[in-house]
């Protein structure tokens, strides 16, 4: 009786909150309310969603992190500041249209995603199955050496004497680090020496990462070995805690920022000036920098050639199925429609990016971010299943790790960098059981 009551006072909730949205959302569009109060409902309501898994900590880290994309817009919405140096499209109604595409997203994911992502130690049911083996770790951590070594190279920050300035290149294979170093710790003994070699690995990668000005690749490699620290070792930290961490990761990603921006900054002693969170803000130029910023200037160019038909019907279908054929075809050899972050970069600059509700918008107009809602919805309850698969398993670590990637990058990296985790591993252990089948017989 309980449980039909908690149900029955669930659904008026949804019921309420739904109407709610409808209402505002058209009252903003009409002009009869300023739209900046339908932002601050939806704001709310992905605050309320962070409330709600906040025992969860996957979902928890994903949901604040996606708050900071939504928060970024302030500027825009209250103070008519702009909130990225590019300017393709600055147009508050694409903006408003960008938000508004990702705010179903939010209210979707608010209405369907399930109760029990709420229950306590749920995440556990992701733990890796012991499967040491000298060999597999061996082999898994001479490719991510390999990686370290071939996969980036050229001029480091200090060198060129910023980020982006100087000359280096970066083989994709250097994102496909991550999926080798966690297959280096499932072979592991997770423990003595062999920990050690791997905590000494991701110490090289971070710094060879920080040397060359990337951000994501450290904080990719940071969460995803937060999460194999806590679902092993079962580590219980308070919401509040966790809280806390992800602010100063946050914070750190800033400080960082202005490092690169300036590297020589640390050496001259200009202490203050790089550990000031609120460098990002350029007021002599009205401008509020920041990479969620650029990140939703990036989507409302997206949206912006949309609705000024720079992307056609017959464009938005090209680049759907060219996105589907770049999950297993170099996108060298599709069409440019293929690639939303670079179709039309030499006529609409951007910063590179983009939030996968925009590319979903692109693709199938206000229906799309619904549909981009049902994948996190679909990755939500594979991670609650009781008998899920080790293939399962690492593919949903890999996913709730890079998530920095596929929501506010490409969502390809869903289907792809994450994917590549399920074949990497099959083989692999196929070729190690003949291996020993064969030493035995």
């Amino acid at each position: 009786m309980k449980s039909l009551h908690a149900f029955q006072l669930h659904f008026l909730l949804k019921s309420i909150i739904l109407i709610t949205f409808v209402e505002a959302l058209f009252l903003a569009v009409t002009e009869i309310i300023d739209f900046k109060y339908f932002y601050l409902f939806v704001i709310l309501l992905n605050l309320h969603l962070v409330y709600r898994v906040r025992h969860n900590t996957f979902f928890l880290v994903f949901f604040v992190f996606s708050t900071f994309y939504a928060v970024s817009l302030i500027p825009k919405f209250f103070y008519h500041l702009d909130i990225s140096i590019y300017s393709s499209f600055n147009e508050t109604h694409i903006y408003y249209t960008t938000f508004i595409a990702h705010s179903i997203f939010i209210l979707v994911l608010y209405t369907f995603l399930p109760r029990s992502l709420s229950l306590k130690n749920s995440v556990y049911r992701l733990k890796l199955p012991a499967n040491t083996n000298f060999l597999g770790f061996f082999v898994m951590f001479f490719i991510c050496v390999l990686i370290l070594v071939k996969a980036q190279s050229g001029q480091t920050i200090f060198q060129a004497e910023g980020y982006s300035t100087g000359e280096s290149s970066k083989s994709p294979l250097y994102l496909y680090f991550l999926i080798f170093f966690l297959l280096t710790y499932y072979y592991s003994t997770r423990s003595g020496v062999q920990l050690w070699l791997i905590v000494l690995l991701a110490i090289t990668y971070s710094i060879k990462s920080v040397l060359y000005g990337s951000r994501t690749e450290v904080m990719q490699l940071g969460i995803l070995s937060f999460y194999l620290l806590k679902i092993d070792n079962k580590i219980r930290i308070s919401n509040f805690t966790l809280f806390i961490g992800l602010i100063f990761l946050y914070y750190l990603n800033l400080v960082f920022a202005n490092i690169r921006d300036n590297p020589f900054g640390i050496l001259q002693g200009q202490y203050a000036e790089i550990l000031n969170p609120l460098k990002f803000i350029d007021n002599t130029r009205g401008i509020v920098i920041s990479n969620e910023g650029d990140v939703f200037q990036s989507s409302a160019r997206m949206v912006g050639m949309v609705k000024y038909g720079y992307i056609d019907l017959l464009s938005r279908s090209i680049s759907f199925f060219g996105f589907l054929l770049s999950i297993l075809v170099p996108v060298s050899y599709l069409p440019a429609e293929a690639s939303l972050i670079t179709y039309k970069q030499d006529v609409f600059v951007s910063g590179g990016g983009g939030l996968i509700t925009a590319y979903f918008y692109c693709w199938f107009g206000f229906l799309g971010p619904a549909l981009a809602a049902l994948v996190v919805i679909w990755i939500a309850k594979l991670s609650l299943k009781r008998h899920l698969a080790l293939t399962g398993k690492l593919y949903l670590l890999m996913v709730f790790s890079t998530f920095l990637q596929w929501f506010a990058y490409n969502p390809l990296i869903l289907f792809k960098l994450c994917f590549w985790v399920i074949p990497i591993v099959c083989i692999s252990n196929f070729l190690l059981k003949s291996i020993f089948v064969r030493k035995s017989t």
